[in-house]
């Protein structure tokens, strides 16, 4: 599999038309390379991300998802 990075290259290089990848990410690496007059990006669907945790890792951690939720709502600044 290919990371952003890669991705990013293999368009950069025209071995490929387009790439279908995480707008964030992707707009992140295009600033860091200072390529956008060279690449045209759209977004194809916004979604919220999502994220699943195993019922057997949520038992051998019981405190995991109160933390895990804390600290999301720390980074987005709603508590």
């Amino acid at each position: 599999t290919l990371d952003a990075k890669s991705l990013l290259n293999v368009l950069r290089k025209e071995r490929v038309d387009a790439i279908l990848g995480n707008n964030l990410v992707m707009d992140k690496l295009i600033a860091q390379y200072d390529i956008a007059s060279e690449i045209k990006s759209y977004v194809e669907k916004d979604k919220p991300l999502g994220v699943y945790f195993a019922k057997t890792f949520i038992n051998k951690h019981p405190d995991f998802l109160d933390k895990f939720n804390e600290s999301v709502l720390s980074c987005r600044g709603i508590n």
